[in-house]
Parts: structure tokens; sequence; C-alpha cells
């Protein structure tokens, strides 16, 4: 059984694929299966997939019809035999040096959880940006950790910024939401609101490339704002403690904004409508968060309007 089972979804990545595979093959750290899961893809990504499994025996190919990155993930997890999952992004790459600053801090004690440091890849300029976060202390309970990241300038709320202890995770089948765009910002909150502790992995590990066109986080659909405001809608009603949910509002308030700014640029869609109706069920939402920005938010909408609000936030 390996330490690492590092989760790959693919679909239609040929152009980055490589890179990112190649990185894994990189490790100076070996004890790792790689399990890439073609989601469906109609480029070469399904060709690149095969030929990495030929060639190297800790490269495990499954092939589905196009689920999603969700299920593509919770694949990749129900076939996984590592003690530890990492996930990497089939357009995204990892340090040479990360999963043996993995195994170190996991040598040192870490448990389910550990969140690790990410940077910011910028492909054209060929340059890359830390996403700034490092605390004092190494190991957390839940609620700092969630409090901390969601209030940190440039903490990318990901999957991939967490790596979780396979048994650990079963036991609480804590997979991933099925459908949903943003599934992130459901299951990461989820993940660390779940576990006692967390610990910090300050090293440099994961590089996110940021600005890629066509990628599913760059392409505007309304289903974004629908699907935040589910997220919205689980995390609210999530039995946790009250530290936890402290957090679980803040972040609700910050999807929120988010919606309301957006808002602007759908109105007049078909769905617009239930969308604004949607939004408005939520309102409290910004409130509930205790911050003077957020209730000032509520405010204006309730006075103004979200229509009117969002016409100005998207100025």
């Amino acid at each position: 059984m390996p330490e690492f089972s590092i989760i790959v979804p693919v679909f239609n990545t040929e152009k980055y694929l490589r890179q990112c595979l190649d990185s894994v093959l990189a490790q100076t750290y070996t004890d790792y299966e790689c399990i890439m899961v073609n989601d469906g893809s109609t480029d070469s990504s399904a060709q690149i997939c095969e030929e990495y499994s030929f060639h190297y025996p800790c490269f495990h190919l499954i092939t589905q019809n196009n689920m999603g990155l969700s299920e593509a993930r919770n694949t990749g997890i129900k076939y996984s035999n590592g003690d530890y999952i990492v996930f990497l992004d089939s357009d995204d790459f990892i340090k040479d040096t990360a999963l043996q600053n993995l195994h170190t801090t996991i040598s040192a004690g870490a448990k389910e959880v550990i969140i690790s440091t990410t940077y910011a890849y910028y492909d054209t300029e060929k340059k890359t940006e830390e996403r700034c976060w490092h605390p004092e202390k190494h190991i957390m309970k839940n609620s700092e950790a969630l409090w901390f990241t969601f209030t940190a300038d440039k903490f990318v709320v990901a999957a991939w910024t967490l790596t979780v202890r396979r048994n650990w995770l079963m036991d609480h089948q804590l997979f991933f939401e099925p459908g949903l765009l943003h599934e992130d910002e459901l299951w990461y909150p989820l993940i660390i609101a779940t576990a006692p502790e967390v610990t910090i992995n300050d090293k440099i590990f994961y590089y996110n490339r940021c600005n890629r066109k066509n990628s599913i986080a760059n392409t505007p659909k309304i289903k974004r704002c629908f699907d935040k405001l589910f997220i919205i809608e689980k995390l609210s009603c999530e039995k946790i403690d009250a530290e936890c949910q402290k957090s679980f509002n803040y972040r609700c308030g910050q999807l929120m904004a988010g919606i309301i700014k957006d808002y602007a640029g759908y109105r007049e869609v078909d769905c617009g409508k239930e969308l604004s109706k949607r939004i408005n069920n939520n309102l409290s939402t910004l409130w509930n968060t205790g911050n003077f920005k957020y209730r000032l938010l509520y405010l204006a909408c309730m006075i103004l309007g979200v229509r009117n609000i969002s016409k100005i936030l998207s100025r």
C-alpha cells in the first residue's frame, strides 16, 4: 500500500497534461500511486493518460463517461489505495519535493487533514505568486483553521490545498457533491469542520494555473450562482459547534456578496427571476456573518433592492 494516492481528474487538458503528470514523475519521494480519471475527454488527453499508464506501473488509468469534476474525484477516491489522498487538477502541477515535505509533516505527527502552501502560476508570463498564508501555529483546531483560511487575503478554498487520510475520509463518507460547480466550496469546510484539528505544511507544494481560457473556473454560467446558493443553504444548516458555525456564516456571506455582484449579468436570462427569488430568500446570510461590511450590504439590498446594488457593484 503506497503512502500517497495522487488523484488527477482529466477532461480535455491535452495542452497541460504532460506537465502535470511529469511533475508527479519528478517527485523525490516515490511511495505513491497516481490515479488518472479520464472523465470523457474528447481531445488527446485519453491517449496521453494511456501512455503514462503503460510506461509507469504506479500510474493507473480509469475511464468513465463525462460526469463532471466531483464524480471524477469521487471515482479516484474509491479506487485509491494510499494512506493519504492528494488532489491534483490536470492543468496544474506540484513541486518536486511536494510528497517529501508531506511525508515529513506526517511523520512529525499529522493526523487526518493537512493544509499546504499553494502558488498561483501565470502561464503567459511563466511567473508564480505565493498565496501568502503563514500562521504561527502548525497545528490548529478546526475552527481556527476555518477562520484563518476564510479571512486570509490570498488563500484559495480548493480541494488541492488539502491532503486527507483516506480511511478517515471513507469512514465519514466525505465525498464531493455530484453535479456542482464550485464543489470545493462545500467539500473544503465540511472536511475541516469534521476533523478535530489540522496540520499546516508551509513548504512549497502546489502550482495552480490561473487565467486559463475555457477552464471550468473561468466559464461564466448562471448555474454558478445557483450552485453557490445551494452551498450556502447546505452550510447554513450543518450541525457543527458554534465556533465552526461562525466561520461557516462568514464564508456564506463572502459567497453571497459574490452572487449579488454577478447577478447584474444574469437578471435578464430565463432563470433570472428564479435567481432573484433565491437570492432574496438567503439575504439573511449577510446579516448572520456579524461582519459590519456584510451587514451594510444586507441593509443596502433591503433598502435599494438586489438588482440596483448588483449594478453598482458590477461597475
